[in-house]
């Protein structure tokens, strides 16, 4: 990625082809009673040229040579054949998938009816808030232009999540969304506590 200006930007020779995934990496930080761990970014698809969809979730990264294995929760926002309504997934620990896969846990389909991504910015969120041993997630993707339409919104309680430990925020462009560039910019990630 290269980071100017406070944007980073993924792209480069074939990023669009077939979708890639990217990642980074944060302090790693536990989620403790009562606390809630804040996820806000502008992402902005620069050369979409179909339909497909863009993947992204904060993690527990168990290798950074690759993204297999990883515990965390992974949105899906675009369209999927496979999954008209979306789906919030958890990582089951002991898993080898690469993190933004459907192999996981099925927390939830999206409560907004998924449109197509297009090229333009978007308002990314994403919260995540323990009480006991339980994780309730919270996660949105609208359009800068229409933030009242977005592309996907979940809420979901996870009553068996495999980490309280996060430390990498993941993403992919899937399928044929192939977009030239993706870039993150206004990016805030910060833990509330009561």
């Amino acid at each position: 990625p290269k980071e100017e200006a406070g944007t980073i930007t993924f792209t480069g020779a074939g990023f669009g082809d077939k979708g890639k995934n990217g990642a980074v990496y944060f302090t790693k930080t536990e989620l403790v009673e009562g606390s809630t761990l804040e996820l806000n970014a502008k992402v902005t698809f620069v050369g979409v040229s179909g339909m497909g969809n863009f993947r992204y979730g904060i993690f527990q990264k168990r290798s950074k040579d690759h993204s297999r294995g990883w515990l965390g929760y992974c949105a899906y926002a675009g369209i999927d054949k496979k999954f008209p309504k979306g789906g919030l997934f958890a990582s089951e620990a002991g898993n080898d998938a690469n993190f933004d896969s459907s192999t996981s846990r099925t927390l939830g389909e999206s409560l907004a009816a998924f449109k197509n991504i297009k090229d333009g910015s978007y308002n990314l969120t994403m919260e995540m808030t323990r009480s006991g041993a339980a994780i309730a997630t919270k996660t949105s993707l609208a359009p800068e232009s229409d933030p009242g339409s977005p592309v996907e919104q979940y809420s979901v309680t996870d009553s068996t999540p495999s980490t309280f430990t996060f430390d990498a925020f993941g993403f992919s462009t899937h399928q044929v969304l192939s977009a030239d560039s993706v870039q993150f910019s206004n990016v805030s990630l910060r833990q509330l506590t009561k």
